[in-house]
């Protein structure tokens, strides 16, 4: 059904029943009216409207049947308007008649290829690297299928069996190769990219389907694409056409000319403010203009189920009106186009979930999206290939027929890309730079599974240029294409997706901003797109949506926040539409939360809905009082109930079908395995044979260090000091029972791999002294080989066996990497949280082998001592290649004057191996672990001031949660990391835990651990999100939860140290 805004009889696309065409909007048809007359303050020479906005349910006889009776588990509570959640007995439909009618498909014919297949696979990442995605061949349909408007689709079946095994390759999804384009062609001016592999090439206009369970009864739609060619072969494409110039001059803007004042494009009106989904993007980095924006409705979150609301956007005269005239043209589109990409029986579905719901869509009042994000970039692979001079560039009009690949003659002269990518590019062949996420693969994880989304692509590029590929995980399909200034996508947002960077080359379009009029004004941004989604919490009303401020009557009780709330009765203008739109939007919700009360408090109103509605008006943009239209769906009277319950069984089988399609990823779930693979393949990258650590990376970067083949093996390290600035170790070297002194600065073989491990080993347990007695008496065990965590040995070995080569008189590398480095594996890997108190010298495990928690690690806990910033200005690549001063020391180890001011170490006993630890001894687990640099005073203790560190804190992965405890007032969970076992458990705080939020909820919910932290209802609401990433009270924050943090180790630290009770107790 298609019908303009204004109020025109709408037509249908398949046989209405007959008694909906009733005018039943007049107060005379009105059934329980007593009078037809209407109230005293309505003009009374205005005429009923006519009941233009009824849902067209198909033509099926009932006879006698009451669907109605066996529709729903309790039948005396459905009769309510709304889509009920639950209470609803599923039915399949018969969808032979829910088809298009003919005169409505496609004018052009059969595809040619009946078939579509996977370009050649490539291998896939070695293990823990990620997954490409593969698609499965797509076949055509044989006959025509009048359940698309295009006649033809293709599908493949998604197996329930394979169900899991998708979802896995969905969480660790990453790039494939030839996203970017690696040759131009110097002929054509055109750049070539290869298939990518694996993936199947979406064909313009023509639907992808999954068959559920490879039944073609439950076919779902994957994804479709049109350009304005497309469009063409319906009776929609004129109109789409002559919407698309005025959206192209709203969204890229005007020049000011001496008659025109010009207008700046939509992502630079003043005071626009970016949405959270790109609150990643370095603000210092990001070109004006580029960014993420949301310009319709937003859910928030962080107060019970969070509240839907018209989004935070700058509100001066000029942008609202821009903004709400995009609105509306991207409401016509999404109507007029939607329904040339998906199946009848979707469509129906969709209808009547808005139409039911009132799902306030924006930009007008029939069905549609609730919000839209706005994403502009000016991200591009950037060339300047000094072509020669180039003709003018003609504008990249609107192609008469779709685009066709010809191979290239054989005079045809190429340009290999592929020196020119790593230095050339102007970016990173990603979107992350400019709009957050959505340059990534992502998924929308909120967004209902019932609708679609559509994506309307806008590109500023010079003809020749790469578009940049348009990726659908799942399914593994891929859009590319050329010469295109818009294309409009619709597909199923929930499930992986990503976009890639447009490639152009700068002459051609240098050339194109001088001759081509068709971009009113030239800026940075080559790339725009309007996203229209459905968010859940509006379709399935299950938030409460802020239409009006307080009532302080039924569900919405006096707010003292009102004033910092959006509501769509004060700030939904722009967003709604039109008057017409705004006043019937808001009078159905009223009328039918009306009757559903009267209804469940067993009254009888005497008014039907459609009496209520004809008794009300609104003033138009013209001034001219208009009343308003009837219901949609009047479930007062009879045969439209029998008739929505049959529906509402059709939509609840369809429910199913969603539910058995859909792969189940969270956005915790496919954040935690992106991350593993992120950390996976950063430590890929830095290393050169040694095979990939299971257990993430154990460095932080490459650094070069010569080491000679013959340099000393220390065989135990007996003691360290200061002397002045210089770190003296007293070490037992291997060859001599004698104990030598050694001078850090000039001992370069400190930092080979075993030394290293057991020069920092030491420090962390002992730090600029020597051990305890009791433990000097001892050999100690913490440089032998056997108890270095086997992750840890990898590297070592690796240096091990090139050193062997280079004393056989093979060639040995030129450095070592920092793999190879054991000072920097183990100042990644160990995790102590103080020097004193968190080491167990007798602990089976060593503590260098403990995982870091996968957390963001604060910055505002206590350092090492200072002292160590002088005692760690040792650079690892000094010049210096001279023999190390290396004297015998006599047996005893008095203190240094230094030493003799370091505080007394109490010891600790060793902890039992076994799993089940006493209360003693679970205290001496660790329970706060520091970062590297705040460990070592900030710095590698190899490190040299001139020497920074690159990369973020390596992390280690939560397996488990075992166990809960109050400790001193604070509540702890005990942590078990993969791959280690019970003596390397930490016991963390919750605030340590946020990446590993899914499993501490869990844990909470089965052994009932309460949320000890209620909102605070009488605190400041936040500003509203721009998006709908949730957002959290100001009690709830991350920063918040930082202060409380270092609040608590203020106070402890203030203990410890004698200084008296500490400051709560002030």
């Amino acid at each position: 059904m298609y019908t303009s805004e204004s109020g025109s009889q709408a037509v249908s696309l398949q046989h209405d029943i007959e008694h909906l065409q009733s005018p039943r909007c007049s107060p005379s048809r009105s059934r329980d009216s007593p009078s037809g007359e209407p109230p005293p303050s309505a003009p009374t020479n205005l005429p009923s409207t006519p009941p233009a906005a009824r849902f067209p349910f198909i033509n099926i006889d009932l006879g006698d049947s009451r669907p109605s009776e066996s529709a729903y588990t309790n039948p005396a509570e459905r009769r309510q308007f709304g889509m009920p959640l639950t209470g609803v007995l599923p039915l399949e439909p018969p969808l032979e008649l829910f088809v298009w009618p003919e005169d409505s498909l496609s004018k052009e014919g059969k595809p040619e290829a009946d078939r579509l297949v996977p370009a050649p696979r490539v291998p896939q990442p070695p293990k823990g690297c990620g997954v490409y995605p593969e698609a499965p061949e797509y076949v055509l349909n044989v006959e025509l299928d009048h359940s698309y408007r295009r006649g033809w689709r293709y599908a493949a079946p998604f197996l329930l069996d394979t169900k899991h095994i998708q979802k896995e390759n969905m969480l660790h999804i990453q790039m494939p190769p030839n996203v970017t384009p690696t040759r131009f062609n110097l002929t054509t001016r055109s750049f070539v990219a290869d298939p990518i592999p694996g993936m199947v090439r979406l064909p313009l206009g023509i639907p992808l389907v999954h068959h559920v369970a490879g039944d073609p009864k439950r076919a779902v739609t994957a994804v479709c694409a049109h350009s304005l060619s497309t469009l063409m072969e319906y009776d929609e494409g004129p109109k789409v056409l002559e919407l698309v110039p005025r959206l192209m001059e709203l969204t890229w803007g005007r020049e000011k000319t001496d008659s025109d004042p010009g207008a700046p494009g939509i992502f630079a009106l003043p005071g626009m403010q970016h949405n959270l989904r790109s609150k990643n993007v370095d603000a210092s980095k990001r070109v004006p203009g580029d960014g993420s924006f949301n310009l319709a409705s937003t859910h928030g979150e962080g107060e019970g189920y969070g509240h839907f609301s018209p989004a935070v956007q700058t509100n001066t005269p000029q942008a609202a009106a821009t903004i709400k005239e995009v609105l509306k043209i991207l409401h016509q589109l999404y109507r007029l186009i939607m329904p040339l990409c998906i199946s009848r029986f979707e469509w129906d579905m969709m209808e009547l979930h808005g139409y039911e719901n009132n799902v306030v869509a924006f930009g007008g009042l029939k069905p549609g999206p609730t919000s839209v994000q706005h994403n502009s970039s000016s991200s591009a692979n950037v060339f300047d290939l000094d072509l020669p001079e180039t003709e003018n560039i003609p504008s990249p009009a609107p192609a008469q027929s779709p685009a066709e690949s010809h191979p290239p003659p054989a005079e045809h002269r190429f340009i290999d890309l592929e020196d020119h990518l790593i230095s050339v590019l102007k970016r990173s062949g990603n979107l992350n730079t400019a709009i957050g996420p959505q340059g990534s693969p992502h998924g929308d994880f909120k967004d209902d599974a019932l609708w679609f989304t559509l994506f309307v692509l806008m590109f500023r590029l010079p003809k020749g240029s790469d578009m940049g590929a348009f990726l659908w995980m799942r399914g593994a399909i891929y859009l590319r294409e050329t010469d295109e200034y818009i294309l409009f996508a619709s597909f199923k947002a929930q499930d992986i997706h990503s976009g890639s960077a447009p490639t152009y080359v700068q002459q051609l379009k240098d050339a194109m901003e001088e001759t081509v009029k068709l971009f009113k004004m030239f800026g940075s941004q080559v790339r725009c797109g309007y996203v229209l989604y459905p968010s859940m919490a509006a379709t399935t009303h299950s938030t409460q949506i802020l239409y009006t401020p307080s009532l302080r009557f039924l569900l919405t009780p006096a707010d003292p926040r009102a004033n910092k709330r959006h509501y769509y009765t004060s700030h939904g203008n722009t967003v709604l539409g039109d008057e017409h739109s705004r006043a019937n939007r808001l009078a159905r919700e009223g009328v039918l939360a009306l009757k559903n009360f009267f209804s469940q408090s067993a009254l009888n109103f005497k008014l039907n809905i459609d009496a209520l509605l004809d008794h009300t008006t609104y003033t138009d943009e013209n001034g001219v009082i208009q009343k308003v239209d009837c219901a949609p769906i009047d479930i007062d009277d009879d045969e439209t109930y029998e008739m929505l319950s049959l529906y509402r069984r059709y939509f609840f089988w369809w429910l199913q079908v969603i539910s058995d399609y859909s792969l189940g990823v969270t956005k915790p779930a496919f954040k935690e395995r992106q991350q593993s693979v992120k950390d996976t393949l950063a430590g890929l990258r830095h290393q050169v044979s040694q095979p990939i650590p299971t257990e993430r990376k154990l460095v932080i970067r490459p650094r070069l260090l010569k080491l000679p083949s013959d340099s000393p093996v220390i065989v135990q390290v007996v003691g360290r000091k200061l002397q002045g600035s210089e770190a003296i170790w007293t070490l037992i070297l291997k060859g001599s029972p004698a104990e030598v002194e050694v001078s850090q600065s000039s001992a370069k073989w400190l930092a080979a791999p075993l030394n290293g491990q057991k020069c920092l080993q030491y420090y962390l347990k002992y730090g600029n002294s020597p051990p305890p007695v009791k433990d000097a008496e001892q050999p100690s065990r913490v440089g032998e080989p056997d108890t270095v965590p086997e992750p840890l040995l990898e590297p070592v070995k690796s240096h091990l066996q090139s050193d062997e080569h280079a004393a056989q008189g093979q060639p040995a590398p030129d450095f070592v990497h920092a793999e190879s480095d054991p000072s920097r594996p183990l100042v990644s890997a160990a995790q102590p949280t103080d020097v004193a108190s968190n080491m167990n010298p007798g602990s089976s495990t060593d503590v260098s082998s403990r995982p870091i928690a996968s957390v963001a690690q604060p910055t505002d806990r206590a350092l090492a001592p200072a002292a160590l910033n002088a005692a760690s200005n040792v650079n690892a690549d000094s010049p210096s290649t001279g023999d190390s001063p290396i004297r015998e020391k006599r047996k005893s180890h008095p203190r240094s004057n230094v030493d003799s001011q370091a505080p007394h170490r109490k010891q600790k006993r060793p902890r039992r191996k076994t799993p089940v630890l006493s209360d003693s001894e679970e205290d001496e687990l660790p329970s706060e672990p520091k970062s590297k640099r705040q460990r070592l005073g900030g710095k590698d203790l190899f490190l040299s001031d001139s020497e920074e560190e690159e990369e973020p804190e390596p992390e280690f992965e939560v397996d488990k949660i075992v166990a809960f405890r109050q400790q001193n007032g604070q509540r702890q969970w005990r942590v078990r990391w993969k791959g280690y076992g019970a003596d390397d458990d930490l016991w963390l705080g919750a605030e340590d835990l946020e990446r590993a939020r899914e499993l501490l909820d869990t844990f909470n919910l089965e052994n009932g651990v309460l949320d000890p932290q209620p909102l605070d209802l009488t605190a400041d609401t936040p500003e509203p999100p721009s998006s709908d990433d949730e957002y959290e009270l100001p009690a709830l924050n991350s920063n918040g939860k930082r202060l409380r943090r270092f609040t608590k180790e203020l106070d402890r630290d203030i203990v410890a140290s004698g200084g008296g009770q500490s400051r709560r107790s002030e």
